[in-house]
C-alpha cells in the first residue's frame, strides 16, 4: 500500500472507530433524566443501552455475509452513516424513538466493528496488528469523550445525545472521501 494512501485510510478507519461508542457510552450520564423525562421503569431505561450490546452478538455474522456480496467498505459507510441517523433520531423524545435509535446505531456498531479489522488485514498486512490497536484506542477514546462531555453539550438531553451524530456524519464523509463507495477499495 502507498505510505500516503494507507495513512489516510487509518486516519479514516480511526475516524470511524472512535464513533462506534459514543451512541452507547452518552446515555449513561443521563440516564436518570431520560427515565424521568419518558416515564420508563429503570429496567426499561436499562434497554436503552441494552439493545446495542445485544446487537453486537447477532449482526456479524450478518455483517460477514452482507460484506461478502456488498463489499467491506461500502457496508462500513452504510454503518457509520446509521450510527449518525440512529443517533440523530434521538431528537424525537418518545421511548419509541430511544429504542428506534438504540437498534439503529446497534446494527451500525456491529456491522462496522466486524468489518474494520477484516479491511485492516487486507489493506495493511503485516501491520494489521498496529492498525487494529490503533482503533481499538480510538473506540476507547470515542467512549470516554462521551461519557464525559455528553452532559454538558445541552439541557435537553435529546440534544445531547443527537449531538453526537455530527461526528459521525463527518466520519462517514472522510471515509467516502478516502475510501469511496466501491465494492471494494
Amino acid at each position: 500500500m502507498r505510505r500516503i494512501g494507507g495513512t489516510l485510510l487509518m486516519i479514516a478507519m480511526v475516524t470511524v472507530s472512535a464513533n462506534l461508542r459514543p451512541a452507547i457510552s452518552s446515555v449513561p450520564p443521563l440516564l436518570d433524566t431520560i427515565r424521568t423525562a419518558l416515564g420508563l421503569s429503570h429496567a426499561a431505561a436499562g434497554l436503552i443501552t441494552t439493545i446495542p450490546v445485544l446487537l453486537m452478538g447477532i449482526v456479524p455474522a450478518f455483517a460477514a455475509m452482507l460484506a461478502s456480496r456488498q463489499g467491506s467498505e461500502r457496508l462500513v459507510l452504510a454503518s457509520v452513516l446509521l450510527v449518525g441517523v440512529g443517533t440523530l433520531a434521538r431528537l424525537v423524545e418518545t421511548s419509541a424513538f430511544i429504542y428506534l435509535s438504540s437498534a439503529l446505531c446497534g446494527i451500525g456498531i456491529a456491522a462496522a466493528q466486524t468489518l474494520l479489522p477484516e479491511i485492516a488485514k487486507r489493506r495493511f498486512g503485516d501491520r494489521a496488528a498496529l492498525a487494529m490497536a490503533i482503533q481499538a484506542c480510538a473506540m476507547t477514546a470515542g467512549a470516554g469523550v462521551a461519557a464525559v462531555l455528553t452532559p454538558g453539550l445541552s439541557v435537553s438531553w435529546s440534544v445531547a445525545l443527537a449531538w453526537w451524530a455530527a461526528p459521525a456524519f463527518i466520519a462517514a464523509a472522510l471515509w467516502l472521501a478516502v475510501v469511496g463507495a466501491r465494492k471494494e477499495a
